[in-house]
């Protein structure tokens, strides 16, 4: 999935959907959704490494508070703010909710971001007790 990602940053997840669905999806794409239609999870593992990867590096999914990084806007990207505004906080979940909904999407299914977001609360609630991993308490308990 070859796209011009890095020219663009989205507002939501509405935004993200739409530009990967617009940009990413060509003949060769095509032919992975169709073989992974019933296999959501297979979809979005096969994705993670790198086309999620760059969803993450290009979008600032990654992005903390002062950080020391030049090429790293200032300000909190709009697509992280609205996550962190849903209770999603770590990079992969974000990639991984973005990529689910895709799929969904794609299927015309529905995309149930609060049953997405749950799954995410119960696996960081169970691991670290927290439903924010990236919080300076959960980071400071790990030292």
């Amino acid at each position: 999935m070859a796209t011009n990602i890095d020219k663009f940053q989205p507002k939501d997840l509405e935004d993200a959907i739409s530009f990967v669905l617009e940009n990413a999806v060509n003949e060769e794409s095509k032919e992975f959704f169709d073989k992974h239609e019933n296999d959501e999870r297979g979809f979005v593992g096969e994705l993670h490494h790198f086309f999620g990867q760059n969803l993450r590096n290009s979008w600032y999914l990654w992005w903390f508070a002062n950080h020391k990084y030049e090429t790293w806007p200032a300000e909190k990207p709009l697509i992280v703010e609205w996550f962190n505004r849903h209770d999603i906080y770590h990079a992969d979940d974000m990639s991984s909710i973005i990529l689910t909904s895709t799929h969904r999407r794609y299927f015309n299914k529905p995309i149930e971001l609060d049953k997405q977001i749950e799954r995410f609360h119960k696996f960081w609630l169970k691991s670290v007790g927290n439903i924010n991993p990236m919080s300076k308490e959960v980071i400071e308990d790990e030292e």
